[in-house]
């Protein structure tokens, strides 16, 4: 589904139908109406420092001005709004609902998570010798009770690996997620899961209970006892069937593990892009990182980069000039920077301009921090707001808008790509700022940061 254009105008028409399309109660609209902005609200931390009136406003610390359900993202009212109907509207009704509700946003199109068709992620066999040999082969049920008998297993034990078992088979829709329960007096079991209700052993194809039980004998029973537990478990097999058996799981297990691996670095080179992570203390903030990276991933930078004359315009009081660099990452403007006069007319839009942050970030040596650092008293939460909006002039009024514009203008200016930087720049000849430092307590940071 291509991104959505979040505008004040689709809310409002969005919450329009909301209120029309379903059958109220008394004063029930406005008291939802108040959740959601409540818990947007308290969910960032505009709340610290800030103030919830008498009335029942929430007032952000950061600007003393009312957080709104226009100051919601459109893909959180679309979530908050599907639960909703999920939870109240009966369900031979569900569906034609959600989408009488949410043609109010142009492009989107979803099935609401209960209605979706079940996921079955281990339908088919690993192997060859996955699904039973035997005509009248063994239950779940009697190919753990073999194995527990075989390998001298405890039942608290076994009742934890059941449990492993069928938490494993029930993962794989994350709109139906599920949970491991420990309980000591009921034993081990499984709260949810894919198929939207609690998920049992009789519900785990075949297949992946003795995919997952001859893992197990392989990794945990001594060498030793290995062929008489697999003789015991897995009946209809022949000796050099269970141990081709066995190979295939380990090779299958080992390059799913090199597969994650090899994920985690990509994941983690991708995470360098936004900063340097292996400085970040706070979980939130790290969170704040993958948020700006999958806010950067979902931007589209396939568009029409036409200059548009006089699109939009600078606003000089409320938006300082950089004194950074846009040239030397995490330097104060170099002195070929420092003579460079264009007009304040905008000629490109917003979506433009997100492109190409997104264009430079990607392919240049510049992380998103030190971008956003340049800019001078940009926020990270601000910076996302504006790269989350979509429309060319969803955002114009932002000093990110404005100050990203005047970035790339300059590094233009000096002929250079949205993806270069000058190696051979010297990076003693501008005054160098910490690293470390995320932002910088000067006039012109302390204006940026308050023009919202």
């Amino acid at each position: 589904m291509p991104a959505l254009v979040d505008s004040a105008a689709i809310k409002k028409r969005l919450m329009e139908n909301f209120k029309r399309y379903i059958d109220w109660p008394d004063g029930e609209f406005d008291k939802f109406v108040y959740v959601m902005i409540s818990s947007d609200y308290f969910s960032r931390g505009v709340h610290n420092g800030g103030l919830v009136g008498f009335d029942g406003k929430h007032f952000r610390c950061s600007d003393g001005k009312e957080h709104t359900i226009n100051d919601m993202a459109l893909d959180r009212m679309l979530e908050d709004i599907e639960g909703y109907v999920e939870d109240h509207v009966p369900s031979e009704r569900r569906i034609e609902v959600f989408k009488k509700v949410t043609a109010a946003v142009p492009g989107f199109s979803k099935t609401p998570d209960r209605e979706k068709p079940i996921v079955n992620p281990h339908e088919n066999p690993e192997t060859p010798f996955s699904a039973s040999k035997a005509d009248d082969g063994k239950s779940n049920a009697q190919l753990l009770r073999d194995f527990a008998l075989a390998a001298s297993i405890e039942p608290s034990e076994m009742s934890f690996i059941s449990a492993q078992i069928v938490f494993n088979d029930a993962s794989g829709d994350d709109s139906r997620p599920s949970i491991l329960s420990m309980s000591l007096k009921e034993g081990a079991g499984v709260r949810g899961g894919r198929l939207g209700r609690d998920h049992t052993l009789a519900d785990v194809p075949h297949h992946f209970v003795r995919d997952r039980l001859i893992d197990y004998i392989d990794e945990f029973i001594p060498a030793e006892r290995r062929a008489d537990v697999r003789k015991s478990v897995f009946s209809d097999l022949t000796p050099s069937q269970v141990e081709e058996y066995a190979a295939l799981i380990a090779k299958k297990k080992a390059d799913e593990e090199a597969k994650e691996i090899a994920e985690g670095e990509e994941e983690e080179r991708k995470l360098r892009k936004i900063g340097d992570i292996s400085r970040v203390k706070n979980p939130n903030e790290l969170e704040n990182i993958h948020q700006q990276l999958g806010t950067l991933e979902a931007m589209n930078e396939d568009i029409d980069m036409t200059p548009q004359e006089n699109f939009a315009f600078r606003d000089d009081e409320k938006v300082e000039p950089i004194f950074n660099s846009v040239v030397q990452p995490n330097s104060r403007s170099l002195p070929s920077e420092t003579n460079l006069g264009f007009s304040n007319r905008i000629d490109k839009d917003c979506d433009q301009v997100r492109a190409m942050v997104k264009r430079f970030v990607f392919n240049s040596e510049w992380t998103l921090d030190e971008f956003r650092r340049a800019l001078g008293g940009v926020t990270r939460p601000q910076l996302t707001k504006f790269l989350e909006k979509r429309g060319p002039n969803e955002g114009v009024r932002t000093a990110c808008y404005q100050l990203a514009w005047e970035f790339f203008k300059k590094r233009d200016s000096l002929g250079l790509s949205n993806g270069a930087v000058l190696q051979e720049s010297d990076a003693n000849r501008g005054n160098k700022r910490p690293n470390d430092g995320d932002e910088v307590d000067s006039p012109q940071a302390k204006r940026n940061k308050a023009a919202v």
